[in-house]
């Protein structure tokens, strides 16, 4: 049996998106932090004349667009603190009830890091913290970030303990005065950071934009090398990141396809003008057809695009369901077994 066209589009959306849908919130156009691993150059270069820093004006009218069951992400291709408006618009989504998130250097503006610092409604609270090789080049480890990042955790643990918050650095080892500063709150406030640290080396390609002398670092990452000249008449491309499900925001309202994708060439829509849900659907509608082929960039150029294999086999009319982890299809007659198997 073939499968149909419709049914691997299908398949294809039910791999690509989560349970849950998602919004990263990308207040600026370009990052100071200039971390090594981030492929700013790429993002300026398309910027054009688009506004670089969102204002709260425009996320107001952008949130009526946006159902109140869509994580807000505070990430995105850049520092969210970098936006002075950023108070106001995270206590106006507070107001509404939305689920929030955020991931931040707390580097920035000065009263969008203290208002960060002290807020306790945060689903998670993500601080990337630098690494001892200076990856975060535009970071400057002093007296003042140290204190400003003891601050940060000493209010979070005493208000609100340590299930919420995530630690994560990208390199070999964290900064050894960022280490130091670890364990002294540990001893003084009783808890162990380890619960919530993550040290990483492997890097996402970000559509094969990251600079490749980082594997020379110590860095692994993965360029992909797609090929779907081969791909089999019932297989189909998917994404294994579920990143459909989370696209950003940018500045202007617009919606990008997703938070690898540095060059912004997948623009979906605009929130000031559409609803989040519409913006997806019509997306998913016009572009479905190469993305199970495996012909869409950016997707064409990621390591999480991968390809879907399928088994079809018959199944007795009077079967009262389709064996666990298959869907079924009727033909005819004849009624079929859809096993999917991905990587």
């Amino acid at each position: 049996m073939r499968l149909s066209t419709s049914k691997k589009i299908e398949l294809a959306k039910d791999l690509s998106y989560k349970n849950h849908s998602s919004l990263q919130i990308n207040v600026s156009l370009g990052c100071p932090v200039k971390c090594s691993y981030c492929p700013q150059n790429l993002l300026i270069k398309n910027v054009g004349n688009r506004e670089k820093i969102l204002r709260k004006e425009t996320f107001i009218k952008c949130l009526k667009n946006i159902p109140n069951n869509v994580h807000i992400r505070w990430t995105g291709y850049s520092e969210p603190c970098l936006t002075p408006d950023l108070t106001d618009m995270i206590t106006h989504a507070n107001e509404l009830g939305y689920n929030q998130v955020i991931s931040t250097t707390l580097m920035g503006n000065r009263k969008s890091v203290e208002f960060v610092s002290r807020f306790l409604n945060f689903r998670i609270l993500t601080l990337h913290i630098p690494d001892d090789a200076g990856h975060m080049q535009g970071l400057k480890i002093d007296s003042t970030y140290l204190s400003t990042l003891e601050e940060t955790l000493r209010y979070q643990v005493t208000n609100r303990g340590i299930n919420h918050l995530n630690l994560q650095c990208w390199g070999k080892k964290i900064h050894p005065l960022v280490s130091n500063l670890l364990n002294r709150l540990e001893n003084q406030l009783r808890v162990d950071f380890s619960n919530c640290y993550k040290l990483y080396n492997v890097l996402s390609s970000r559509s094969s934009s990251v600079d490749r002398s980082l594997e020379n670092m110590g860095f692994v990452t993965s360029y992909p090398k797609h090929d779907s000249s081969n791909l089999d008449k019932n297989d189909f491309y998917y994404c294994s990141k579920s990143s459909l499900s989370n696209p950003v925001m940018l500045p202007t309202g617009e919606v990008n396809i997703c938070c690898d994708n540095y060059s912004l060439s997948q623009i979906k829509g605009n929130l000031l003008n559409s609803s989040y849900d519409e913006i997806q659907d019509t997306w998913y509608k016009d572009n479905c057809q190469k993305f199970i082929s495996g012909e869409l960039l950016p997707c064409h150029e990621c390591e999480h695009y991968k390809v879907a294999k399928t088994e079809i086999s018959p199944v007795r009319l009077n079967s009262a369901s389709a064996p666990f982890g298959s869907s079924s299809s009727s033909n005819g007659e004849n009624s079929w077994s859809i096993k999917v198997i991905t990587e």
